[in-house]
């Protein structure tokens, strides 16, 4: 579960924790409207009024993750460090971010073996690989403007560190 306290949540944020728990917990297969009020703490007209047809469920859950982590990790790291120090206090937090949130990790890593077998989760894999990829380069770049160095090989160092995270993550 998030850190967010549930009283602060919205009814659209208890039905997606709900809908990330069950999948997390029983799978996708087995997440159904029943067990995903009943983890939300709402009715089941509630969820189906969010989710009206099962198969956008687990995309939907995905996308949701997604928004959270983004947030998370654009939030400011440390700027009285070297620039490479930040750049690792970013992957740290980033990593932390799945360790703290179980069922977000456990959606995550389903997401990855579907992204392989479903063009509709492949294609969405690309669109946020895409963004985590230009944040680290972004990241590498400033560091370097910062060191005043030149960034050698940008493209390939971005992404030898965006597949570490990636890997790490699926383990």
């Amino acid at each position: 579960s998030t850190s967010m306290d549930k009283s602060k949540r919205t009814t659209r944020e208890l039905v997606y924790e709900g809908l990330i728990g069950c999948i997390s917990k029983y799978g996708i297969e087995e997440a159904s409207v029943t067990r995903i009020a009943k983890m939300s703490g709402i009715t089941r007209s509630l969820v189906s009024y969010y989710f009206p047809k099962k198969d956008q469920l687990f995309l939907e859950a995905i996308k949701y993750i997604a928004a959270q982590f983004q947030n998370s990790s654009t939030q400011p790291v440390e700027t009285t460090t070297k620039p490479i120090s930040r750049l690792l206090e970013r992957i740290s937090k980033n990593l932390v971010y799945f360790l703290n949130n179980e069922s977000y990790f456990h959606c995550f890593n389903l997401f990855y073996y579907y992204a392989g077998i479903r063009n509709e989760y492949a294609q969405f894999n690309s669109e946020v690989s895409f963004i985590a990829r230009r944040e680290i380069r972004n990241d590498l770049e400033q560091a370097a403007k910062e060191e005043k160095r030149e960034l050698d090989n940008a493209a390939e160092t971005t992404q030898i560190i965006h597949d570490v995270l990636v890997r790490t993550i699926q383990r």
